[in-house]
């Protein structure tokens, strides 16, 4: 059964287009627009605060070392770019070993990092935090 379902092709049969045809045109325009969706998702994907615990802009935040750096990976792994938080904490990720990276308000605020970190934003990264 497996053999005969290989054997058989949904729709035409490929063939080559033609450069300058309606039909290239056509190709041409949803490969850009493609290109301008990942390019649009990278951004969305980039301005993600992961690892934010908890704090304030005032106050400044406690971040978590381990959930940054490991989806910080995984981003790289799947998009191959780095999450702005994690490229605006490089330095501190290599420099402190502790658990938590503690950010001042005026880092907070060069980081761009919101006013505070809710409980709803909590609740969400504790149930990604399952799925991670």
């Amino acid at each position: 059964m497996l053999m005969a379902a290989e054997g058989r092709r949904a729709g035409p049969e490929p063939r080559a287009l033609e450069p300058g045809g309606r039909e290239w045109a056509h190709v041409e325009a949803l490969r850009d627009e493609l290109r301008e969706l990942r390019d649009e998702l990278a951004g969305l994907v980039r301005g993600v605060n992961v690892g934010l615990v908890d704090g304030s802009a005032r106050d400044g935040y406690r971040v978590s070392r381990r959930e940054l750096v490991a989806v910080n990976e995984k981003v790289k792994s799947v998009l191959g770019i780095e999450l702005r938080l994690a490229e605006g904490l490089k330095a501190e990720l290599e420099a402190q070993s502790g658990d938590y990276l503690k950010i001042d308000g005026a880092e907070a605020s060069r980081l761009g990092l919101p006013l505070t970190v809710n409980s709803g934003a909590q609740e969400w990264r504790a149930t990604v935090g399952i799925l991670l």
